[in-house]
């Protein structure tokens, strides 16, 4: 895509109005720590979900990076 037309989230919606397509950007709200929202409404959902310790942001390996 041409660097003027580029969105700076992740991801984007595509979908088709006539003959036009239009792409756009999908904001995901996030907490403080880096998690979507959308998910604590959900864990809260199931009192046996143990939420753990949320002080430390999450990390993990790249998931489709090459592993060695």
């Amino acid at each position: 895509m041409p660097k003027a037309f580029r969105f700076s989230t992740a991801e984007v919606t595509i979908r088709r109005e006539g003959r036009r397509v239009v792409i756009e950007p999908v904001e995901v709200p996030r907490d403080a720590m880096g998690w979507p929202q959308a998910f604590w409404s959900l864990a809260g959902s199931a009192p046996e979900f143990d939420l753990g310790d949320r002080r430390a942001p999450h990390e993990r390996d790249d998931a489709l990076a090459a592993r060695t």
